[in-house]
């Protein structure tokens, strides 16, 4: 007897097969047909596949773009701020190094004046250290002045000493070159001299005489300069007459000709051992 209940049973559970491995791989995956050697891309690639999509290069190249961009921006914001800054301050520079040389110029001529304030207060300690006398014969070896009536008496005195007659003297202003009061022997000196001349007219009874007043002219402390002598003769008698060329000077002004000398030149003709001889 056939057995319904075990039949029923079986129908209702139909045999199944087995899925595949092929159809649990492309479950839920949608792949579009290629055709071979197509280089169509599918339409969703896998992640890690090596395959960038348009939208991706597209926002690569939109990124470099904006850095180009804004790196060039960068470097021409700090062009300008290089070249306004260099506009700005090379004047500046420039007026800062212009005064930077006037004030070492004005230190230089400020450290010449203080250098010359020393050495005049050296002079001045120099000067009123020496006695009364020494500037008594210093003044009148050089006196401030030509002091005719002064030298009168001192050229009548020893033409009286050395037994001489004064006939006449006369008195002429100097004009002196260049040349000539650069060789006058005052060395540094900053003393500058007014010369004046003197034409004597002498009668001496003979030569000895003559040589006396000359030697005593010599001797005296005024500074002068025997320039000529001529000699003539008097056939009635033994006088012999001389008309001697003289050259006498006095101080003119005493002031400072140059940065490079000290007012201790001044004081250089009183250093002379003919000056401080009694």
């Amino acid at each position: 007897m056939t057995d319904f209940l075990n039949q029923n049973q079986e129908l209702k559970v139909p045999a199944t097969e087995a899925p595949s491995s092929d159809a649990r791989t492309t479950r839920g995956r949608r792949f579009k047909s290629r055709r071979p050697g197509s280089t169509e891309e599918p339409e969703n690639p896998r992640p890690g596949s090596g395959v960038k999509s348009p939208q991706k290069k597209k926002k690569k190249e939109e990124s470099k773009l904006f850095t180009d961009f804004y790196g060039i921006v960068f470097l021409f914001l700090i062009g300008a701020f290089l070249g306004g800054g260099y506009l700005l301050l090379n004047p500046m520079y420039a007026e800062f190094k212009s005064l930077n040389g006037k004030i070492e110029t004005e230190l230089q001529t400020l450290s010449s004046e203080r250098a010359f304030l020393d050495s005049l207060d050296r002079s001045i300690a120099a000067a009123d250290a020496i006695p009364e006398e020494t500037l008594d014969r210093v003044e009148r070896a050089l006196p401030r002045e030509i002091g005719v009536p002064t030298m009168l008496l001192e050229v009548s005195q020893i033409a009286g000493q050395s037994g001489v007659n004064l006939i006449s003297v006369q008195f002429a202003p100097v004009t002196e070159s260049a040349e000539d009061a650069d060789a006058r022997p005052l060395g540094r000196s900053t003393l500058e001299l007014e010369p004046v001349a003197l034409s004597l007219s002498i009668e001496a009874p003979g030569y000895q005489a003559m040589r006396s007043f000359l030697y005593n002219l010599e001797q005296s402390l005024r500074v002068m300069d025997v320039n000529t002598i001529a000699v003539t003769g008097n056939p009635s008698n033994d006088m012999m007459s001389y008309s001697v060329e003289l050259t006498a000077y006095s101080i003119k002004t005493l002031e400072r000709t140059s940065a490079a000398r000290s007012p201790d030149d001044a004081l250089l003709m009183m250093d002379d051992p003919a000056f401080l001889e009694p």
